[in-house]
């Protein structure tokens, strides 16, 4: 966004909080109900202002709102309605592809999908995917691991372009439709909480994430933030804990994922989130902290540090878009959280510390660092922060 001014016309005046004469409209076709979205997403902020400056300008006013991720402007096309429980018969689902195909469309996860989202632990992981085309998986750690595979066979093939759209589609969606059927609402309700559940429902968020799914995606993580709290992960490292390093690291990781996913999600659908409203430090750095030690082969920690700080900054001018005051509020004589005055130091503060930020971004990571190697993922990764 420019950061040039000069004089001109003051704009007509208007509030992030203003209340709305109703939900934000939905693109015909949509599958979200109207009363999903509140009216602080970023959509519903974004064209009030660009309202005000075709006031300014003189230019009419479309009266529609700009098409959105999750919702109107989906990446992948909308997966299955809602697998049937019953209706398939037992392992129907429980079908991997052949293991040439399933190394390729892994080694596309690894290199293109987890460094810009790390939620795997790569060793771990890569065993327990070698043992289940061994036969020797115990069968209690069967069925998630398919699905969170069937999951990552699904991102991946989205990742290749080379297909035409539509052969990308079907099989994509045969893919997740598989992640689905296995992760059945009685494993995620009645099972007991693991770490591997946490990391199937947030693979499942990744992806639903890109299609028009907002509710499911939500529901998705929502439930992983509740069953990892269930499970102690927000809690600081204990230091006397029998737990390996990598299980450590791996347990802080996943938290680490919840946050952020949780952040990013509640930031689009303009909902508050349902992590802590701050992060520790000590989840921020995923390599050496408290003398926990991670894996060797982890994301750098300055572009994982970035990133949630990005979250936090999101998710605190979110904050600031609710209404100032409320009838109990008033009842109780509660302060205000914020008032209308305040506004415009409130904007140019929030500008100052999206600022600071950027200047504190890595070299690597920067937009004016080198661009000619594409393939770095460095480079890769500071396009991502950009987008964000």
């Amino acid at each position: 966004m420019a950061t040039g001014h000069r004089p001109a016309p003051a704009l007509p005046s208007f509030s992030p909080h203003r209340p709305q004469p109703g939900a934000l409209p939905r693109a015909s076709g949509s599958e979200q109900p109207e009363s999903h979205y509140s009216s602080s997403v970023p959509a519903s902020f974004s064209h009030e202002v660009k309202s005000a400056v075709d006031v300014r300008l003189g230019y009419p006013s479309s009266g529609r709102l700009s098409l959105f991720p999750m919702s109107d402007a989906p990446l992948f096309g909308s997966p299955c309605q809602s697998p049937a429980t019953g209706s398939k018969a037992p392992h129907t689902d429980n079908v991997l592809p052949p293991r040439k195909h399933a190394d390729v469309l892994m080694d596309i996860y690894w290199r293109q999908i987890e460094p810009l989202e790390p939620l795997l632990e790569k060793e771990s992981f890569s065993r327990s995917y070698q043992a289940l085309f061994d036969g020797t998986l115990a069968d209690d750690e069967e069925r998630l691991l398919l699905s969170a595979l069937n999951t990552i066979f699904a991102l991946s093939t989205q990742w290749q372009e080379s297909l035409p759209r539509e052969e990308r589609e079907e099989a994509s969606g045969t893919y997740f439709s598989r992640a689905w059927g296995l992760l059945r609402p009685e494993v995620i309700i009645w099972g007991p909480p693991s770490l591997d559940l946490v990391q199937c429902l947030l693979l499942m968020a990744r992806y639903l994430q890109c299609t028009n799914r907002s509710h499911q995606t939500w529901m998705a993580i929502g439930s992983a933030v509740r069953i990892a709290q269930s499970l102690g992960l927000h809690n600081k490292p204990d230091l006397s804990s029998t737990d390996s390093a990598g299980e450590s690291w791996r347990r802080r990781q996943l938290w680490q994922c919840c946050v952020f996913m949780d952040r990013a999600i509640s930031w689009v659908l303009g909902r508050i989130p349902m992590a802590p409203p701050t992060v520790s430090s000590f989840f921020i750095d995923p390599v050496l902290d408290h003398g926990i030690g991670g894996p060797s082969r982890v994301p750098p920690a300055p572009y994982v540090a970035k990133i949630i700080d990005l979250y936090e900054m999101s998710n605190h001018i979110m904050l600031l878009q609710a209404p100032a005051s409320n009838i109990s509020a008033d009842r109780l004589g509660l302060p205000r959280l914020y008032q209308d005055n305040e506004y415009l130091s409130t904007a140019v503060q929030i500008d100052a510390c999206l600022n600071k930020w950027e200047r504190g971004l890595s070299q690597p990571l920067r937009s004016d660092a080198d661009q000619r190697n594409t393939e770095d993922i460095s480079y890769t990764q500071g396009v991502y922060l950009r987008i964000r």
